[in-house]
């Protein structure tokens, strides 16, 4: 499931995969690397963000969640873990384990 919702997806906000395969035991996926790392660690680091920081933050992440259910993908994990940020300080949801796909529903 998860493969099939990333192949699909093309946004600026979202992490971009190459390809993925699978073995008798495991799924692999080749994923964009994201050099910032996760939020999560970044809120860890610094403790807390600037005004500024916020407003983009949460500005990419509503873009992101947009574009998402515009091809008709819900997004059911939204925590810092999962939000990436690059080298030029933007963010990328990465992990759609837990998506949706309603597009057949």
């Amino acid at each position: 499931n998860e493969r099939n919702i990333l192949s699909k997806l093309d946004n600026p906000f979202i992490v971009r995969t190459y390809f993925a395969f699978q073995t008798d035991t495991k799924f692999c996926f080749g994923l964009e690397y994201v050099s910032g790392g996760e939020l999560f660690h970044y809120l860890s680091e610094e403790g807390t963000l600037t005004i500024n920081e916020v407003r983009l933050y949460i500005a990419e992440i509503t873009s992101g969640l947009e574009y998402l259910h515009s091809v008709n993908i819900i997004y059911r994990d939204l925590k810092p873990e999962n939000v990436l940020i690059d080298e030029d300080g933007h963010i990328k949801l990465t992990d759609f384990g837990l998506a949706k796909d309603i597009s057949e529903d």
